[in-house]
């Protein structure tokens, strides 16, 4: 028994996924019974752990429930439904609820959603290489490091393998928290960031409509003084013009009156 050429070829079998074609998935909204029968199809044999069922209609709720999944419309799913049920099985096996759902909560846009999806699956063929490629690698060092100790236990070898992958997911498992405590962080730091444009926004705007009514009043108050100005400059020029209508008036009653 080759057990490194057994080893590979399991890996080989298991990594060759092929995932449901977005062109596969039924324009129209479906129910619930639909929806599960439409994923145990088209994921069932790639992906079903023994006789499980990939998804139930009790598990479909329970993930509604705890705000993983969006809620139907109508008691109807849509693509959006179907694929975030994907990706929930994918995730499911490594992370935990609430760290699904923080996934979860990031691809709420149906089109980021759709694209994402189809760059995941572009991706498989390049991932099933890598981790042929991994397995491989980890088969080898194996065989080293037992050469090395004079060990030729293959079963020691296949543990060793199993405790190097167990670890491989366990340190993508807190990878994965923290990338996604880091995409957090960086959406806390961007709504802050908006915030404060939009404070800086109001305040700049607030300053303009300030200094607009201070202009606005300065001009008024100009105008005021103008016309108060030009109301004294007419009084003036009227009364100076009155007294010297009074002087000439009286001037030709004067004269009137040396003549008779």
């Amino acid at each position: 028994m080759d057990l490194k050429k057994d080893i590979v070829e399991q890996a080989r079998e298991i990594s060759d996924i092929d995932l449901v074609d977005p062109r596969d998935i039924p324009k129209i909204d479906l129910y619930m019974e639909q929806v599960t029968s439409f994923l145990e199809q088209e994921m069932g044999e790639s992906f079903r752990f023994h006789d499980e069922c990939v998804f139930t209609g009790t598990m479909i709720n329970n993930y509604t429930k705890a705000g993983v999944l969006p809620r139907p419309e109508n008691k109807r799913y849509s693509r959006r439904h179907v694929l975030t049920l994907i990706f929930i099985y994918l995730l499911k096996q490594s992370l935990s609820i609430p760290e699904i759902k923080r996934f979860t909560g990031m691809i709420g846009d149906p089109e980021k959603l759709e694209t994402m999806y189809a760059l995941f699956r572009d991706l498989l063929g390049d991932y099933a290489q890598e981790y042929l490629r991994a397995v491989g690698d980890k088969l080898d060092l194996i065989d080293q490091k037992c050469r090395e100790r004079g060990v030729e236990d293959e079963e020691m070898k296949a543990l060793l393998f199993i405790s190097l992958i167990s670890l491989d997911a366990t340190v993508s498992t807190k990878l994965s928290n923290r990338v996604l405590t880091l995409l957090e962080e960086k959406r806390e730091h961007e709504r802050k960031a908006e915030e404060e444009r939009k404070k800086a926004e109001e305040e700049e705007k607030k300053r303009l409509e300030e200094e607009e009514k201070r202009r606005r009043e300065e001009q008024e108050k100009q105008e005021k003084e103008a016309r108060e100005r030009e109301k004294k400059e007419r009084e003036r020029l009227e009364k100076e013009e009155k007294e010297r209508r009074e002087r000439e008036e009286k001037e030709h009653r004067e004269q009137e009156k040396k003549k008779s």
